[in-house]
């Protein structure tokens, strides 16, 4: 098993998302509960991590994933711990241009690359790619529901749109992409319990 360097920040509940040669960590919380905004980069050929322009907002239990060379973040929850539908997205390039050595941070202002687009319909929902379409999977409603629904973003109307429904509602899941168009939502979070069971599911 390959070891790797420890981020220059400590902290949990955030995302973490590889691209290509490079693991970008983004958001979470610090060892006292604060939220963070933090963003570094690890180059797993160099094994150095990279501090990078940081989130407009703080944000933890978020998750992300790698699209059309853009990274795109599910918010979770914010500074206060409140549920949020933001979605943060910024391109690659602009994003690994602005790092900085955690050793010899410039001086001046880092870029800012984050912009947002349309909130996703639920909250708390976990963010994948799979054949080319970016997707929100499962969340919950202002009452709490959780729901079965998969949105995908369309980038040309620039909103999220429902496709095929999961047979369990659920949220907080972790997922993993099969062959062709399937995935396999695993455990989270569903009518005040915790799930141990699994969904595999194949899109439209």
């Amino acid at each position: 098993i390959e070891s790797f360097p420890p981020m220059p920040t400590k902290r949990f509940s955030l995302a973490a998302v590889c691209v290509g040669r490079d693991l970008v960590a983004a958001g979470g919380q610090c060892a006292m509960g604060g939220v963070l905004r933090t963003v570094e980069v690890l180059n797993v050929d160099s094994q150095q991590w990279s501090i990078a322009s940081t989130l407009p907002q703080p944000c933890c239990r978020n998750s992300g994933a790698f699209w059309e060379n853009r990274l795109y973040l599910l918010s979770g929850f914010n500074h206060d711990m409140n549920p949020v539908r933001s979605v943060l997205t910024c391109s690659i390039p602009d994003l690994l241009q602005s790092c900085q050595s955690p050793k010899n941070p410039a001086a001046s202002e880092q870029p800012r690359v984050w912009c947002e687009i349309a909130p996703t319909p639920y909250f708390n929902s976990t963010c994948a790619t799979v054949c080319g379409r970016l997707l929100a999977i499962g969340g919950y409603d202002a009452t709490g529901k959780a729901t079965k629904s998969i949105h995908v973003y369309s980038r040309s109307l620039k909103e999220w749109q429902a496709t095929r429904d999961m047979p369990t509602a659920r949220y907080s899941t972790l997922v993993a992409t099969l062959l062709g168009d399937c995935l396999m939502v695993v455990g989270g979070w569903g009518e005040q319990r915790i799930l141990w069971n699994k969904d595999p599911t194949k899109l439209a």
